[in-house]
C-alpha cells in the first residue's frame, strides 16, 4: 500500500511539473526556440565551412556568407525591435510620474497617431466610441492592457501586450510579428530562404564534381566478396555517402528547408498583397463560419415553414415537427447570444437579420439550388470582407504592411474601407 501511494504522489507530481513545463513552453514567452534555431544554423555553417568553402571560388563563398549574414542581421532586427506595442495605461501614468521615457519606439504623440491608422470595419474591428475613423474613434477596451484597442490589434497572451496590426506570435525569433516588425521578419525569411538554396546548391555540385573527378560512372566496383560490380545510380550513390555523407546531407536539409520557408514566404507575400495579416484571415474565417451556420438555420426554417403549411397528418408526424420547431428555437437563440466573441454585438444582430431575411426563391426552388446561392452569398460576403482592408493596388498595400509608419493613402483613394459589411450579402 505504501508503494501504491509513492507512485500515486510520483505520478500526480509527474503530472503537476508536466504542466508547469507546456505552460512555460507553449504559453509564455521563452527562448528555447530561438536557441535552437542558432545553434542549428551555425552548425550548418560550420559543416559548410569546413567541408564545402575550401572547394568554391572566392566569390561564390562571399555571396554565399554575404546573404547569411545579411539574414541574420534582419534576424535580429525582427528579435529586438519594437512590433507595435500598444503602452498600456498604468505604464503610461507610471512613466508620468517617475518621468520615465516609454518602453515602446514611438513618442507619445506618434504612437497616438498609429493607434487611429487603421479603420474600424464594425464587424470584425469594431468601435466602442467615434464614427469608425479618426483619433477620435476607439476600439473596445483590452481586458488585461486596460487600453483601447486600435483597429487591427489584438492582445499576445505569451507577450503579455497588445500590438498594432498583430499578425502572429513567432517562437522563432521571441517576438511578435506586427506593425514594427512585419518588414525584418519578410526579408529574414527571404534571405534565407536565398542562402538556403545557395548553401543546397552548392553542397550539391560539390558532390558531383567530387563523383565525376573520381569517374564514378566509368569505373567498376569491388563488394565484399570480391566480385566486381558494374557502376549503377545506386552504386554510385552508396560511394557517394561513404566519401561525402555530411555535404549530401546538408544540401539536401538546406534545399528542404529552402522550399519550405520559400512556401512561407509566398503565403505572406500573398496576404501582403490583399493587405490582410494572419489575425484577419482567422477572423475572416471565424465570421464565414458564423455566416454558414445562419444560412443552415435559415435554410431548416424555410423547409420547417413548408412542413407547417402541409397537413402533418398523424400525432406522430405532429410531434416531429413540434420537436423540429423546438430544436430551432434553441439554434436561435444559441446563435443569437453566442457569436464570434471579437465581434460587436449589434454588427452580430445586424449580420443575423439580414441572413434570415434573405429569399432563395420560391416553393419550387430545389434543395441544390438553395445551397449554390447560399454559397454564392457566402462567397461574395467573404470577398468584401477581404476588399475591407484594401487600399486599391498591390503595391499600395505591399508598401502599407512594409512601411507603416509613412504617409497613408487619403480617403478618397481608399478601396471602400470602412465598410457595413452586412450589406454585401446578395438580397435575393
Amino acid at each position: 500500500s505504501c508503494c501504491m501511494v509513492f507512485a500515486c504522489c510520483n505520478i500526480e507530481r509527474a503530472e503537476k511539473k508536466w504542466t508547469a513545463c507546456e505552460e512555460r513552453s507553449f504559453h509564455r514567452k521563452n527562448p528555447a526556440l530561438l536557441i535552437f534555431y542558432i545553434a542549428l544554423v551555425w552548425t550548418v555553417e560550420g559543416l559548410y565551412l569546413w567541408h564545402v568553402a575550401p572547394n568554391l571560388p572566392t566569390a561564390h563563398c562571399i555571396f554565399g556568407f554575404g546573404m547569411v549574414f545579411v539574414a541574420e542581421y534582419f534576424f535580429i532586427r525582427a528579435w529586438l525591435c519594437d512590433p507595435g506595442v500598444v503602452t498600456p495605461k498604468e505604464l503610461e501614468e507610471e512613466n508620468k510620474k517617475q518621468r520615465k521615457t516609454k518602453t515602446t519606439s514611438l513618442p507619445a504623440a506618434e504612437e497616438l497617431k498609429q493607434n487611429s491608422r487603421y479603420d474600424f470595419d464594425g464587424l470584425m474591428y469594431g468601435c466602442a466610441s467615434g464614427n469608425g475613423s479618426g483619433p477620435s474613434s476607439q476600439g473596445a477596451e483590452c481586458y488585461t492592457c486596460k487600453v483601447p484597442r486600435p483597429s487591427r490589434s489584438k492582445h499576445c497572451s505569451m507577450c503579455g501586450h497588445c500590438v498594432r496590426r498583430f499578425d502572429h506570435h513567432c517562437p522563432w525569433i521571441n517576438n511578435d510579428v506586427g506593425e514594427g516588425s512585419l518588414r525584418y521578419f519578410i526579408y529574414f525569411v527571404f534571405f534565407h530562404v536565398v542562402a538556403c538554396f545557395k548553401g543546397g546548391y552548392d553542397c550539391a555540385m560539390d558532390c558531383i564534381n567530387f563523383m565525376i573527378e573520381k569517374r564514378a560512372w566509368n569505373v567498376y566496383y569491388v563488394n565484399n566478396t570480391g566480385k566486381r560490380v558494374e557502376p549503377s545510380w545506386s552504386v554510385a550513390m552508396m560511394f557517394l555517402l561513404q566519401n561525402k555523407i555530411i555535404v549530401a546531407c546538408v544540401s539536401l536539409f538546406a534545399i528542404l528547408v529552402g522550399f519550405m520557408l520559400l512556401w512561407f514566404l509566398y503565403h505572406h507575400v500573398h496576404m501582403m498583397i490583399k493587405n490582410i495579416t494572419t489575425n484577419d484571415e482567422t477572423k475572416i474565417d471565424v465570421i464565414i463560419d458564423y455566416v454558414e451556420l445562419l444560412h443552415n438555420y435559415a435554410v431548416n426554417v424555410e423547409e420547417l415553414g413548408k412542413m407547417k403549411a402541409k397537413d402533418p397528418g398523424d400525432e406522430e408526424a405532429k410531434k416531429a415537427l413540434a420537436d423540429k420547431e423546438t430544436k430551432l428555437q434553441r439554434t436561435h437563440a444559441g446563435l443569437e447570444a453566442h457569436p464570434p466573441s471579437f465581434m460587436d454585438k449589434n454588427a452580430a444582430a445586424r449580420l443575423m437579420a439580414d441572413i434570415l431575411g434573405m429569399k432563395v426563391g420560391g416553393p419550387t426552388v430545389s434543395a441544390k439550388d438553395h445551397r449554390r446561392k447560399r454559397a454564392e452569398a457566402t462567397k461574395a460576403f467573404k470577398k468584401e470582407l477581404y476588399a475591407t482592408f484594401s487600399l486599391g493596388s498591390a503595391w499600395a498595400n505591399i508598401s502599407d504592411s512594409m512601411w507603416p509608419y509613412g504617409k497613408r493613402p487619403k480617403a478618397a483613394t481608399r478601396a471602400k474601407m470602412v465598410k457595413k459589411c452586412a450589406l454585401a450579402l446578395p438580397q435575393k
